[in-house]
């Protein structure tokens, strides 16, 4: 289904966008948490390796060059899938195999919204920020869709464009709310890495806060993504 034209106005609310955002995360906690487990894993394991063994600290580059990208987009494709078609409880397998398909995929999208992002920072920050925004539905329409890299961008861009403002108040709301699950994780995670020395406690706690970063943020595109599109199907369309 595609989004519609730009200029198409959507009526809808922000407290729907907040509340599908918090029942997705309710009625699929447990398999959530199992990707959460596992993507921190991913995420340690890429960044010590790349630090220690290929001896390459990204944050001297652009942010599009780190490795990290490869368990992003894995996990984004497999929390999409089991939040959008994945049963409650039924477990994250069925989804990692959608994942490990759709895989090269989700990773084009995720590489053409890095280098988007990474280039409108570099430009004036705003329009940055602006493509985290626009773009950022663009994995989880892949995974849901499959209307082809390009076509999922610009599905992105213009069903955010039909109700900008109240994704912006959506994004409010999703910030803040991970601004309390990144507390909970440091606390969770200092209490685990107590004992270890650097760097590899550092790359675990840089682990945790990439794998709760994307699930959550998965999490919450697909209720923007899911409310934009029962609100295009629900009403006439306005121009």
């Amino acid at each position: 289904m595609k989004a519609g034209h730009g200029r198409t106005k959507l009526d809808v609310r922000l407290v729907d966008i907040a509340r599908r955002y918090g029942d997705l995360g309710v009625h699929h906690w447990q398999t959530l948490l199992v990707l959460m487990l596992f993507s921190w894993v991913a995420f340690t394991l890429v960044g010590y390796v790349q630090d220690t063994v290929l001896a390459w600290r990204p944050e001297d580059l652009l942010t599009f060059f780190d490795l990290d990208v490869v368990p992003v987009a894995f996990v984004t494709a497999a929390c999409a899938h089991a939040v959008l078609w994945g049963v409650p409880g039924a477990g994250p397998a069925a989804s990692m195999g959608v994942a490990r398909r759709a895989f090269v995929s989700v990773l084009a999208v995720t590489l053409l919204v890095r280098i988007a992002v990474v280039f409108g920072l570099i430009a004036l920050v705003i329009p940055g920020l602006a493509m985290i925004v626009f773009l950022g539905l663009a994995a989880v329409i892949m995974v849901a869709e499959r209307p082809g890299v390009f076509a999922s961008l610009r599905q992105s861009f213009e069903m955010v464009l039909s109700a900008f403002v109240k994704v912006i108040g959506a994004y409010i709301v999703f910030v803040l709310s991970f601004v309390g699950i990144v507390f909970v994780m440091i606390i969770v995670v200092a209490l685990a890495t107590v004992n270890l020395g650097d760097p590899l406690s550092g790359h675990i706690t840089d682990g945790a806060l990439s794998a709760a970063l994307s699930i959550s943020h998965t999490v919450f595109a697909v209720a923007v993504y899911q409310v934009l599109t029962e609100a295009r199907t629900a009403e006439p369309t306005v121009h």
